[in-house]
């Protein structure tokens, strides 16, 4: 999917030769904590087991900034500034897989999400929080160009 895509980005244009563009389908999880761990223990936590269990590769230049906490580099908000291919992120500011399972504990997309006031309050936060960090990423592209489509609905 496209975690994978955004983490073996850069090793696949190397091995390839050619000029490589990724277009990244919703791979930019944030590091946030869920809005009721009772229901969902987090993608934070999940990624850490996840690592723990498969070592899978990241992006060098992330496992070097986080050498001891290599397994955030599969959350997009972290990795994406040590992208040095060009790539187009396509990911939604109120990404509804992520917030149907950190609002509501649900693993899935819920299809017609009811949240409560505080659980709104988690939702938008999350939105603005979104919004913000694509704001900054293709100006940090290391290598390359980025460019962001994010919508808010």
């Amino acid at each position: 999917g496209g975690r994978g895509a955004a983490l073996l980005l850069d090793r696949v244009a190397e091995l390839v030769g050619v000029d490589v563009v990724g277009f990244l389908d919703s791979p930019y999880y944030l590091d946030v904590q869920p809005f009721d761990s009772d229901d969902f223990v987090g993608f934070p936590s999940i990624m850490k087991q996840a690592y723990s269990n498969f070592n899978y590769s990241v992006p060098p230049a992330c496992a070097a900034a986080y050498f001891q906490d290599e397994w955030k580099c599969a959350l997009g908000q972290i990795s994406f500034p040590f992208l040095r291919t060009a790539y187009l992120l396509v990911a939604a500011q109120f990404d509804a897989w992520q917030l149907s399972n950190a609002v509501l504990g649900y693993n899935g997309i819920a299809s017609d999400p009811v949240f409560a006031d505080d659980q709104l309050d988690y939702v938008l936060r999350f939105g603005t929080a979104s919004a913000a960090l694509f704001g900054t990423l293709p100006a940090r592209a290391v290598v390359g160009a980025a460019a962001v489509f994010s919508r808010a609905c």
